[in-house]
């Protein structure tokens, strides 16, 4: 987790007792952190579309290089649920899209819609349902 920004560092989970994450005071239930705990090694699709988009498998994830604007990752369509969390760190010099699940939505960007992260910028995606995200910009 070397590469991961500072604030994702003070929002870093902790396993309680109970089996639930804190994240700086905030409790989500173990079962709504899905896959792999971080992932520092992604390299984003060039396609620019949601079929061949980099699919994301872990909570935290840290694209390190987006060599070009609006190269691509998505959010596993399995990843939904209401709570479930995906936290993405854009390291890179370019925009990077996300893209949700197939027939998902993001926000209110429509279905199958990218959500485009600035350079050098984190966002976390909540499920509100089994098909809609919402985005939680950090400060």
């Amino acid at each position: 987790m070397a590469n991961f920004p500072d604030e994702i560092m003070r929002f870093s989970a902790e396993v309680t007792t109970e089996g639930n994450f804190n994240m700086a005071g905030r409790f989500l239930p173990y079962g709504f952190v899905h896959g792999n705990t971080d992932n520092d090694a992604i390299t984003p699709s060039t396609t620019q579309t949601q079929a061949a988009a980099t699919t994301l498998d872990t909570f935290w994830s840290y694209i390190a290089t987006v060599a070009n604007a609006n190269d691509c990752v998505k959010i596993r369509a399995d990843y939904s649920g209401l709570s479930a969390i995906v936290i993405v760190t854009n390291g890179g010099a370019n925009i990077l899209d996300i893209f949700p699940g197939v027939g998902h939505q993001i926000d209110a960007l429509g279905a199958n819609n990218a959500y485009s992260l600035a350079a050098g910028k984190t966002i976390v995606f909540r499920a509100i349902s089994a098909t809609a995200w919402v985005s939680i910009s950090f400060v």
